[in-house]
């Protein structure tokens, strides 16, 4: 109710200018056609012609600054309810998770169902998940491009994992890095399950 009131402020006064003005100009006119002052008569229409010149200008700069002003409100952001608020670019994926496994520190884990297939070579963990931790089945290295559930040890990992829930860590390497001493130097220092 205020707000609305509020909003028909600038109105009221433009309004109340204009009336002004415009007995003004009647008294202009009186002058000028009933007491036959015609000089007087004439600079007093010419400034009540001039004021309403100047209140009409006023008055349209007002209207088109309030129109742009509530014309931008609507680019504003909502506001957020969050910590952060969300990118005006999108969604960014969620960060990489990492598990320590030896002291190496391997990408995942990642259920193996939707890992069955890594896209290049890669140091492999199979892990059984536990109630809040992790068993580590087996260190490999994958050089070949055959799936994981058709890997020589797959038997013994689904064997060995009395939950069912197996997982995929990976440990990503460079051209320049060698892979199978890390995988040996894994292997011996980490306790692992299916060993051949």
């Amino acid at each position: 109710m205020a707000s609305a009131i509020l909003a028909f402020i600038p109105l009221f006064v433009f309004g109340l200018a204009l009336l002004f003005i415009f007995v003004y100009f009647l008294w202009a006119a009186y002058i000028y056609l009933i007491l036959k002052d015609q000089e007087r008569g004439r600079e007093t229409i010419l400034k009540s012609v001039f004021q309403i010149i100047i209140l009409s200008l006023a008055f349209l700069a007002f209207s088109g600054v309030t129109y742009l002003v509530k014309k931008g409100e609507i680019f504003n952001p909502p506001p957020v309810s969050g910590e952060f608020p969300e990118s005006p670019m999108g969604k960014f994926p969620a960060p990489p998770e990492f598990i320590e496994i030896g002291g190496y520190y391997f990408s995942g884990p990642w259920n193996f169902k939707d890992k069955k297939s890594p896209s290049k070579s890669v140091i492999y963990s199979v892990l059984c998940g536990k109630e809040n931790s992790f068993e580590v089945l087996d260190i490999q290295l994958l050089e070949n491009r055959k799936t994981l559930d058709k890997q020589q040890g797959y038997p013994c990992w689904n064997e060995n994992c009395l939950t069912k829930d197996l997982k995929i860590a990976l440990f990503e390497f460079s051209k320049d890095y060698s892979a199978r001493e890390a995988v040996n130097k894994m292997r011996s220092s980490i306790n692992f399950t299916c060993k051949k």
